[in-house]
């Protein structure tokens, strides 16, 4: 136990050294208590969104909701149709902080409650914890808005797609369980 904190000091201390040489030098304060190990943390990820900011990539967050945060019915009965599946109690407060931080943010869960409200059917793969093909593709378009929206992106060349239909059979990831 003593050896694995002495490492993790370590790696801190080479975080805060990158830092020092980062021009957010002022947010990397190096002390001893838990809460400047905090700092340490934030400046880090601080320094990860100026480093992408730099280059011209704008970071977005796809937060991907599970199974139970869509069909909250395959759960337990007792749900029945809820209009809203099951949210883990701290995910308003970290897309919050997440948008405070100034980070784009797409969540997908209206996407796929709104889908599965209009179509009556599953967004996930009956055995699996996969969505469907429908469901993807209402996301990618969802997510295709939201970077049109909000990302300056060039204009991109003329592109022709062709769309077919295969069906695929499998057994799904949660086949097993």
């Amino acid at each position: 136990p003593r050896q694995r904190r002495q490492v993790a000091a370590h790696r801190r201390l080479d975080v805060a050294d990158h830092l020092e040489r980062h021009p957010l030098a002022v947010l990397a304060e190096r002390t001893a208590d838990e809460r400047g190990a905090e700092r340490l943390a934030d400046a880090s990820k601080r320094a990860v969104f100026i480093t992408l900011a730099e280059r011209g990539i704008v970071l977005i967050v796809l937060p991907i909701p599970n199974k139970a945060a869509i069909h909250p019915e395959q759960l337990s009965p007792a749900f029945g149709n809820a209009p809203a599946g099951l949210v883990n109690a701290s995910t308003t407060q970290f897309f919050h902080d997440l948008t405070e931080a100034g980070v784009l943010l797409f969540d997908p869960t209206p996407v796929l409650l709104d889908r599965r409200t209009e179509t009556k059917a599953p967004q996930f793969l009956r055995t699996d914890s996969h969505w469907t093909p429908g469901a993807m593709h209402s996301v990618a378009n969802g997510l295709a808005n939201f970077i049109r929206e909000h990302v300056n992106l060039p204009k991109p060349p003329a592109l022709v797609w062709e769309l077919t239909t295969e069906t695929i059979t499998n057994v799904g990831d949660t086949a097993a369980l």
